[in-house]
């Protein structure tokens, strides 16, 4: 009989500790400038149209949106880290093209 032995892989290792569970300072940083940047962009909207409703819910949609494309989950990575490591490997995909030439003729 042979021996098994159990593969151990922890989940969860991280290299910097979270602030708020799945977000660390980097994406907290990053949330404080969108709600900023979103705040501007909605009282300017606000003071142009007078439209409460549309202010009200695009600042949600903008803000919603922005906690769910960058908090990281059991495997320390986002939405973003993971549109970002899927268009690194399409880049990285190399096509060639082939032209078929028949030796026997």
């Amino acid at each position: 009989m042979e021996n098994e032995k159990e593969l151990y892989i922890p989940l969860g290792i991280k290299l910097k500790r979270d602030k708020i569970t799945g977000f660390g300072v980097k994406e907290i940083f990053i949330i404080v400038v969108i709600f900023s940047i979103t705040l501007i962009v909605a009282s300017f909207y606000y003071s142009i149209s007078r439209d409460s409703f549309g202010t009200v819910l695009g600042s949600l949609i903008v803000g919603g949106s922005t906690l769910i494309i960058l908090r990281k989950n059991e495997t320390n990575q986002s939405v973003l880290d993971l549109a970002t490591h899927l268009i690194k490997y399409l880049r990285s995909q190399k096509k060639y093209q082939y032209h078929y030439l028949n030796e026997w003729e």
